[in-house]
């Protein structure tokens, strides 16, 4: 691309510098995987464009080969439920009973005080919270610190205010990227999730899973879950062990040649091949099964989806046509292909709106003579508290496990 933002071929005469043009970091593609309003709309989605292709070229080469996907037909199906806003708002609620939260300005100016004053009337509106505006931390207590976002500091050479506190919880929300400042009558999701986040490190302050019935899940041992991490270019592994009650505590094991651990194996593992390993899941009994990131991805009913919108049906998202157009994007499903182990957490079925993104699949690898667990820990992924009412695309303790590690500035791998 040249410097005047036309695309041509850049010739041996050129001078001028050459741009390439390509996704900005941090930016999320702009194209949606797949958008089903009307045929129009979906023609330029990728899934769209997708089916488009296949079309063609089977018509084309029918008489030489054919483009097809693979069906999984034998699977293991986890219906989800519903997390939509009115159950969320009484989790929150039921949850921060008796709960005082302080707003702590840290931006004091006159948009920060007319923010919080707005954010206060919604927690007391919406989800009978009583809150207090202060300036300052409050320990030993729930605190919504608004700052700036990092690149303000960045630009003025400020300190990002991202001060940790081993007493006291602490959700920041950045004022330029808190969508909060609007009409609406009811609060933005990202109020939500803030309460969610508050509530997770309440959790993680107490060593104690509460906002998930963990004693339902019918494990009567320990299980452990693990991750690699980063910090000063130093490898380091992290574990959350959870007891059958609930409880839960942390551990940093090293890994030595000379000494072994209950972890070594899963440190092992990790040493192996991790860039596709998402995490390690080991029990008491020494069983482990390990979480991989594949490249594969799951493909709606995209030719029935295309005939369905051609014919001017574009009320396809009731009961019936999500089982038939989107079983392969929504809820939980588990199966085998090869003698492996896949899995993926789609959306929750009875709010199939967003397919921005495509579902990605993960392979469950059983260590050597290990026992399979993970078909046992599927409920897991079916939360509302850490994707603000969307599926977990692991067991929600490697969100514990994450927040844990952030605290004290360890970068996960």
């Amino acid at each position: 691309m040249s410097a005047d933002k036309t695309l041509r071929r850049k010739l041996k005469t050129d001078t001028d510098t050459p741009f390439i043009m390509r996704q900005k970091d941090g930016e999320r593609n702009s194209i949606d995987f797949m958008d089903f309003r009307n045929i129009k709309v979906f023609e330029k989605s990728k899934m769209g464009v997708v089916s488009s292709v296949i079309l063609k070229f089977n018509e084309k080469f029918s008489d030489i080969t054919k483009i097809d996907f693979q069906s999984i037909s034998e699977y293991e199906s986890v219906p989800c439920m519903r997390h939509d806003r009115e159950p969320d708002i009484k989790f929150i609620r039921e949850n921060m009973q008796s709960q005082k939260i302080y707003i702590v300005d840290k931006i004091n100016d006159e948009y920060s005080s007319e923010f919080c004053g707005r954010l206060q009337k919604i927690l007391s509106d919406e989800y009978h919270i009583d809150s207090e505006i202060r300036k300052r931390i409050v320990k030993n207590s729930m605190n919504l610190c608004l700052i700036h976002n990092a690149e303000y500091y960045i630009k003025k050479k400020q300190k990002d205010p991202h001060k940790q506190y081993s007493d006291t919880i602490v959700q920041r929300i950045t004022f330029e990227d808190f969508k909060l400042l609007n009409q609406q009558k009811k609060p933005s999701a990202t109020i939500a999730q803030a309460l969610h986040e508050l509530l997770i490190k309440a959790d993680l302050l107490d060593s104690k899973i509460t906002l998930f019935d963990w004693s339902a899940m019918g494990i009567n041992c320990e299980i452990s879950f693990g991750i690699r991490t980063e910090k000063d270019k130093q490898i380091h592994y992290f574990f959350m062990t959870v007891r059958p009650d609930g409880t839960f505590e942390f551990d940093k094991p090293e890994f030595t040649f000379f000494e072994e651990n209950k972890y070594s194996k899963c440190i092992e593992i990790f040493e192996d091949n991790p860039e596709t390993i998402r995490g390690v899941i080991l029990d008491e009994y020494g069983n482990i099964n390990i979480i991989r990131d594949t490249r594969l991805v799951t493909i709606p009913e995209i030719f029935k989806v295309r005939h369905e919108l051609e014919n001017g049906n574009t009320k396809i998202k009731n009961e019936v046509k999500r089982e038939e157009l989107f079983p392969s994007v929504i809820d939980i499903k588990y199966f085998e292909i090869n003698n492996s182990k896949y899995y993926f957490a789609g959306v929750v079925g009875k709010s199939l709106d967003d397919m921005s993104t495509a579902v990605n699949i993960r392979r469950i690898d059983i260590y050597e003579d290990s026992e399979e667990l993970f078909s046992g820990l599927l409920k897991l992924m079916d939360v509302g508290f850490v994707r603000n009412r969307q599926l977990t695309v692991v067991p929600f303790p490697f969100k514990y496990l994450r927040e844990y590690v952030k605290k004290y500035g360890f970068q996960i791998i």
